[in-house]
């Protein structure tokens, strides 16, 4: 979020995209090893992207591909008629310009489907916007070392939402009603970083440097019972009625009594910390940790390590504990080719 130039900026904020004179291309692949499905259109998530910067202009596209897993389909009277896939994709283009030497504003516009993988199933279909902004000081240390702090803040997949509606009046893996409003999943994202790099530098590189950082997360969606059944507020009204206390869940108590759990703006939003360790700009070590209600959003610690060889970088994550006992065995992998626009690299270390 507040980390200029990482090929993860793409998923949370347009302002953040790409690194000077530079072309970044890469696919993230979020991997089950345990689940015996296709690497990349199975039930994984995967996005390539390729993003460029040239002076204070950035640009970048992003294709996204999200597999739910199977679900099972019910007729009218409630006999099971098989499975059907779900998935989600998107499509989207960036752009980011450099309005002085701290600030910089983005934006995208993206255009996503999601549903049953059948055709007489309608896909949820919307156009949505991303907005954001970055900004990034600098200052040398008596020592030799450098601090770099810095801020992003943005709004994604911002736009209308849609109605996923079947041929025969009956969605799957829902008895009733034969349609499902489907908001578009805006995310409110806000984050700080602080970047410390000690002034000795082997090879012409840093010989360590620590990052952390501190993020927050707000889904801007809101779904309450209506009329049709569960009803998504829309996207305008979502921005003001999702900082409302959320209903989330019904539980019954020993004398029959149903009661209704709630969380409040506070517990809806996810709290990021991470903390980066990386030498001779070669290896990184990393550690983060989200927190939110339980009952609301799953909360996790990801572990993970990265490896630059100045032309490909491998990043590798793995969940190593999660409020859902199997979530942990979830991991992910990204890898990114980074090539200079003029032909040549300042950050060989042979």
């Amino acid at each position: 979020m507040a980390l200029r130039g990482r090929p993860g900026a793409v998923d949370v904020n347009p302002a953040a995209i790409g690194q000077d004179w530079r072309i970044q291309a890469g696919v993230d692949a979020g991997l089950d090893p345990f689940l015996e499905s296709d690497f990349i259109f199975g039930q994984t998530i995967t996005s390539p992207f390729i993003t460029i910067k040239s002076n204070r202009w950035a640009a970048g596209l992003q294709f996204i591909q999200f597999s739910y897993g199977e679900f099972e389909q019910f007729s009218p009277s409630g006999r099971s008629l098989g499975t059907v896939e779900k998935r989600h994709r998107t499509v989207k283009a960036f752009g980011a310009y450099d309005v002085s030497e701290t600030w910089t504003v983005g934006a995208a516009i993206g255009y996503s489907a999601e549903g049953y993988a059948q055709p007489d199933v309608d896909d949820a279909r919307s156009l949505t916007i991303d907005l954001g902004v970055h900004g990034e000081w600098e200052r040398t240390l008596e020592s030799g070392g450098r601090l770099q702090p810095s801020v992003g803040l943005s709004l994604t997949d911002f736009g209308t939402n849609s109605t996923i509606v079947d041929g025969e009046g009956e969605t799957p893996g829902f008895r009733s009603p034969g349609y499902v409003e489907v908001a578009t999943p805006t995310r409110l994202h806000a984050g700080t970083a602080l970047v410390y790099e000690v002034g000795a530098e082997p090879f012409g590189r840093p010989a360590l440097r620590l990052t952390g950082h501190l993020g927050l997360t707000k889904e801007m969606v809101r779904i309450e019972e209506g009329p049709n059944g569960r009803d998504a507020a829309n996207p305008f009204a979502a921005l003001i009625q999702s900082w409302k206390p959320a209903d989330t869940e019904r539980t019954r108590d020993a004398d029959g009594v149903i009661r209704q759990t709630s969380v409040g703006a506070w517990g809806q939003l996810q709290k990021h910390v991470g903390m980066e360790v990386t030498a001779l700009d070669v290896v990184s070590v990393r550690v983060g940790r989200n927190f939110v209600d339980d009952t609301f959003i799953v909360s996790e610690t990801v572990a993970g390590v990265g490896l630059d060889l100045v032309y490909v970088q491998i990043d590798y994550a793995n969940v190593v504990a999660s409020s859902v006992t199997d979530r942990d065995e979830l991991s992910y992998l990204r890898v990114t080719a980074s090539l200079p626009l003029d032909g040549k690299f300042d950050r060989h270390w042979w």
